[in-house]
């Protein structure tokens, strides 16, 4: 599977212009804040986006805690490593993820980290769980 098969869940510190953009790229997307669930605990959201089968979105390192310590049940997560709140580069940062076309097995993570001369794409499918 690709990326573009999946529906996504953006977490809330997910800027508004990524959710819009993913959109406008065909993407549907569930997002946390439209949803008012701004402040649930990342375990619950995780848990709500596996059982509404989305890939998770999100900026929070936590989430990596989740899936490999605590063993979380979860379909993938992205996680735009990048220390930058600006909406452009997680723009740069989601499109490169996306030309880059990657192969999916669930449950997979995405680490994708911008710097100032490339993004760095980084994967974990099934089998590496």
């Amino acid at each position: 599977m690709n990326l573009s098969d999946f529906s996504l869940f953006t977490d809330e510190n997910i800027d508004p212009f990524l959710v819009v953009f993913l959109r406008e790229i065909g993407f549907d997307v569930f997002d946390v804040k439209e949803s008012n669930l701004n402040g649930s605990s990342d375990a619950f959201l995780l848990e709500l986006a596996t059982k509404k089968n989305r890939i998770f979105i999100t900026l929070d390192s936590d989430f990596g805690t989740l899936v490999h310590k605590d063993k979380s049940s979860f379909l993938g997560v992205v996680f735009l490593k990048s220390g930058h709140f600006d909406s452009k580069i997680h723009i740069q940062t989601f499109q490169a993820i996306i030309d880059a076309n990657p192969h999916l097995e669930t449950p997979f993570m995405i680490i994708a980290e911008w710097t100032n001369t490339a993004i760095k794409i980084r994967i974990k499918n099934a089998l590496e769980y």
